[in-house]
């Protein structure tokens, strides 16, 4: 049964994103504890920054690429987590890969391992998730059926669902990843998750019954 559209969080990113990789574990977390649905919805970053006339990465001062590592490395002692600051594979284009997340939520079962293997293979692994055989690694190691969902992630269907979520990022002011959305309220970056975690559970608190 579907899950109604207030039990939802809604997660845009791109499965290349450091900071997506930093906190998709504690997103899970606040998913169990509050009895939430995340919908993954991995995007074209690049598109949405092209829409809304962004600075690239590869564009931005040597001050804010240095003050970036810092923060990545303070983020991953945090939240306990091994990061290649400087991958052997980054940046890179990803879009089969955020379309087999796509194809993995159309096959009915949970997309969070096979996201977590993508974003694990290119900042703690150092795999090439644009590599057709690194990516089959992955895909296997987070369960499903490799061929399957390579050949589900070229359909037309799944095609239209990244390009659905992309531009929905787009209209809904969607500027970076990860960015998350709970009955209508926008959270930016894996550094607001607490802000997440508190208006769920004030919600729930204030509809339970008296």
């Amino acid at each position: 049964m579907a899950r109604p559209e207030t039990s939802l969080i809604d997660y845009y990113y791109s499965p290349i994103s450091a900071f997506a990789y930093l906190g998709e574990g504690e997103l899970r977390r606040i998913a169990r504890r509050h009895r939430q649905t995340i919908r993954y919805l991995p995007i074209d970053l690049e598109q949405v920054r092209a829409a809304l006339g962004l600075v690239v990465p590869a564009d931005v001062a040597d001050a804010r690429r240095s003050y970036r590592l810092v923060e990545l490395n303070r983020w991953a002692r945090q939240r306990r987590l091994d990061i290649r600051l400087k991958p052997l594979h980054w940046p890179i284009a990803s879009p089969l890969a955020a379309r087999l997340v796509h194809a993995a939520e159309l096959t009915g079962l949970d997309p969070g391992p096979l996201s977590q293997a993508l974003l694990r293979g290119v900042w703690r692994d150092e795999r090439n998730i644009a590599d057709l055989g690194d990516l089959r690694d992955l895909i296997d190691a987070a369960g499903f059926d490799a061929d399957k969902l390579l050949a589900l992630a070229d359909t037309n269907a799944v095609i239209e669902r990244f390009e659905g979520a992309t531009q929905a990022a787009i209209r809904r002011g969607v500027f970076g990843s990860p960015t998350y959305f709970w009955r209508g309220e926008m959270f930016y970056g894996q550094d607001r998750l607490d802000f997440l975690d508190r208006a769920i559970a004030a919600a729930r608190r204030a509809e339970q019954p008296r």
